[in-house]
């Protein structure tokens, strides 16, 4: 067998295959307001190489991780084209797509009409590998994602799948959902071959742990967020210490501690830790035939499973702050899964570096104080004040019962214009600033928690919501 000619970097044409994380998906998808930022384009900046990616208007298109598909509508307020580039002006580089698997990468492909009203992801296909094709109409198949990045005969490709492959095992709590080793190593290979015949240089990513991200909170650790310590979790819904919720089980569990009502939590709120475990068993399996295969086709390889465990164990310094991979810590979305703009410069940094170990590059990391000063993810902050106890439980008097509904409601009788009541006292200036007691209050006061990166004012002037701070609405 001829030895292969040694690899170079060369970044004149960088196309990048994977899922929602290399989109640069956020919390409902795929949205001009985080794509610009995915690691692939930060590291395309640094690398000055020409990066085209099918940003999406906001507030993007879905799936939405996570959750039950809902039915397609595009274009959703706000939205004209969809797409920001109406029809594209040449192909796009960055091909990843939220909710795709290997498997799908090597075998889905657009097909008409463009948008499917009951499938998301073949949505997402279209418009992401389907442009110009399906306007131009014709019976030739459309490429799928791994054969247009081929066509575009990369000199540098990144393979960032399997992720949401391990996603579907942590959202399912189930990791007889994880792909077997052996079918997974094939398809894997069947993804790099065709890279080969071209001599691109190829990076292969491993898969991070679902159990590194924010989306599994172990029972031990919630009272940061839900304000009550484990020993009340447990008394009120049963959960033991090493359980782990989800960020629907955190909503749900503040709910029922907000209206006192400790019902059984829905299907999808609590995940076993032996079951988050057997998937992060599953994960380093996958990660092991990773490796192998880009060893056998030369590739280079980038750890992101330990970039994600790094986040995990240690946080990331950014300034004064320390943001951590915990919910609402910083560096995961609401979703819990996908990174804020901070949390994809770390891995672009990660990436960087080991592009110049192998390659005897000097690229310059990624300003993360630049991205924290405008990304909604950093600005999370928690709730202060106290968590609830078992004693404060035990003092606490029970939900008094809905007083009944009167028979007939009195008519109320004709003001006189005379003054009713106490009268109402303005200070000078007619207005006036109102303490909020933290020690009372928590997450739960808040009507919702808000992901946004620009300032939204509320009816009162004085009441406003900056960055991505939770407040009392």
């Amino acid at each position: 067998m001829a030895a292969r000619p040694p690899k170079t970097l060369n970044p004149t044409t960088l196309v990048v295959v994977g899922d929602g994380l290399s989109a640069g998906a956020g919390d409902f998808g795929m949205s001009e307001e985080l794509q610009p930022y995915s690691f692939p384009a930060q590291v395309a900046h640094r690398l000055g190489a020409r990066f085209a990616q099918p940003v999406m208007e906001a507030p993007g298109i879905g799936p939405v991780i996570g959750f039950p598909d809902l039915p397609v509508r595009l274009p959703q307020p706000m939205q004209t084209t969809v797409l920001k580039e109406f029809p594209p002006s040449g192909p796009f580089s960055n091909l990843s797509i939220p909710g795709l698997k290997l498997i799908d990468a090597l075998t889905r492909r657009p097909t008409s009409p463009l948008i499917h009203r009951s499938d998301g992801l073949q949505t997402a296909i279209n418009l992401v590998l389907g442009l110009p094709g399906l306007a131009m109409g014709g019976s030739q198949p459309l490429p799928t994602q791994v054969e247009y990045a081929a066509f575009l005969r990369p000199t540098l490709a990144v393979v960032a799948l399997g992720y949401f492959d391990v996603l579907d095992a942590a959202f399912r709590g189930d990791p007889a959902w994880v792909p077997d080793e052996v079918s997974f190593r094939l398809n894997y290979d069947h993804a790099m071959t065709p890279f080969g015949r071209l001599q691109t240089t190829v990076v292969t990513c491993t898969i991070p742990d679902p159990a590194d991200t924010a989306f599994f909170t172990p029972v031990s650790e919630a009272a940061r967020v839900v304000k009550a310590e484990p020993a009340v979790l447990g008394m009120l819904f049963g959960l033991a210490l090493d359980d782990c919720l989800t960020p629907t089980g955190l909503f749900e569990v503040g709910c029922r501690l907000i209206a006192r009502t400790p019902t059984p939590l829905p299907e999808g709120s609590v995940v076993p830790a032996a079951a988050v475990a057997r998937i992060s068993t599953r994960v380093a399996s996958l990660n092991a035939q990773i490796r192998a295969v880009a060893r056998e086709h030369d590739a280079v390889l980038f750890d992101l499973h330990g970039v994600f465990g790094t986040m995990k164990r240690d946080g990331v310094a950014v300034g004064s702050r320390r943001l951590t991979a915990d919910y609402l810590g910083g560096l995961f979305s609401l979703n819990g899964v996908y990174l804020g703009a901070v949390g994809h410069g770390v891995i672009a940094n990660g990436l960087l570096e080991t592009l110049n170990a192998a390659f005897g590059a000097s690229y310059a990391p990624v300003d993360l104080e630049e991205l924290a000063s405008f990304d909604p993810a950093a600005g999370y902050r928690l709730a202060e004040g106290p968590a609830v106890t078992t004693a404060d439980l035990a003092a606490m008097p029970p939900p008094s019962a809905a007083a009944p509904a009167p028979a007939q409601v009195p008519r109320p009788e004709p003001h006189s214009g005379g003054p009713t009541g106490l009268p109402l006292t303005l200070p000078p200036g007619l207005e006036q600033e109102l303490p909020i007691d933290v020690d009372a209050s928590y997450f739960g006061d808040a009507l919702r928690a808000a992901h946004t990166r620009e300032e939204l004012q509320f009816a009162l002037d004085k009441f406003k919501l900056v960055g991505a701070e939770l407040g009392l609405i």
